[in-house]
This record gives C-alpha cells, structure tokens and sequence, in this order.
C-alpha cells in the first residue's frame, strides 16, 4: 500500500505536472504539481491519525525498525514504477499502480479488524484504569 502512496510523489506527480493544465480553485492557481502537494497533504493528514494506533505500546520501537525497511521497500518499488512506465503504455502502468493498490487494500481489510479490536482493548482498559484510580481516591 505504500508504495502506491510513494507513486503520487514519482510517477503520478510527473503525470500531472505534464497533463492537468493550471486552473482556478477558489481564487487560487492550481495545476498538476500544485494538486500532487494537495493530495499528498490530505493524505498525510488521513493516514498518521490512523497509523498512530498501529504498533501496540511495547512493540513500538520494533514497529520503527520494520517502518524503515517498509519505506525503503516502498520507495524501490516506486522507482521501479517510473521506470517500468518508460516501456509501458500509460493504461499498463496505470494497471501496474492499481493491482499493487489492490494487494495493499486487501492486506489492509485482513489487518484492519483486529487492530480496531486492540484499540477497543486498550481504550476499555484505560478507561478501567481511569475508574479504578478514581475510586481509590
């Protein structure tokens, strides 16, 4: 899933800067190289709320050593994209992009259930926590 996210700084941010033409959004110019910085900062904002919940509290520093390799793998397999668009047709890298989406989008499905129950786990014990620090006041 990551390395279709690293595709909008590569392969989709040369797409754009090369065919969305500048246009007016709300009073302001925007066009392919603009819209990438658009995106890229909605997608930000959308995934680090998200990811903070990811790596249990006593796993956390094994999660960053894995992240590391993740975004290393991630950022080659982008680079592979930019370099494989140069010999494939734009519906064939565009296919390419959406099947590696797709792999992304159905790990994402398998993991997400039981992170939401770890994170229901977590907030009922705090919340337990929470209750019993008070009654012993």
């Amino acid at each position: 899933m990551l390395s279709t996210e690293f595709q909008l700084a590569n392969y989709i941010s040369i797409r754009f800067a090369q065919e969305i033409p500048e246009q007016s959004l709300f009073g302001w110019r925007i066009g392919g190289i603009e819209l990438t910085g658009l995106l890229r900062t909605e997608n930000t904002i959308l995934v680090v709320t998200y990811l903070a919940h990811l790596p249990p509290e006593h796993a956390r520093a094994s999660y960053l050593a894995v992240s590391g390799m993740r975004n290393s793998l991630a950022m080659l397999v982008s680079a592979i994209t930019v370099i494989l668009s140069t010999f494939l047709e734009k519906l064939g890298t565009t296919l390419w992009i959406a099947i590696l989406g797709g792999i992304g989008l159905i790990l994402f499905i398998c993991i997400t259930p039981a992170l939401d129950k770890r994170v229901k786990i977590e907030q009922e014990e705090g919340h337990k926590k929470a209750v019993s620090a008070e009654t012993a006041n």
